[in-house]
């Protein structure tokens, strides 16, 4: 699952307000980071017969 732009606008509008919507957006970008790491390592590790 790939986070979109808006994606992101939709949870600052949601949490606009909120106590909680700094919280929110660092969880998210702390989840983004990870998730970076993550694709970063797949990419790597990709196959040689992945290009079509």
């Amino acid at each position: 699952m790939a986070v979109t732009k808006e994606d992101i606008k939709e949870l600052l509008i949601f949490t606009k307000g909120e106590k909680k919507g700094i919280i929110v957006l660092i969880i998210l970008i702390i989840l983004v980071i990870i998730f970076n790491q993550f694709s970063y390592l797949f990419y790597e590790e990709k196959p040689d017969d992945f290009d079509e």
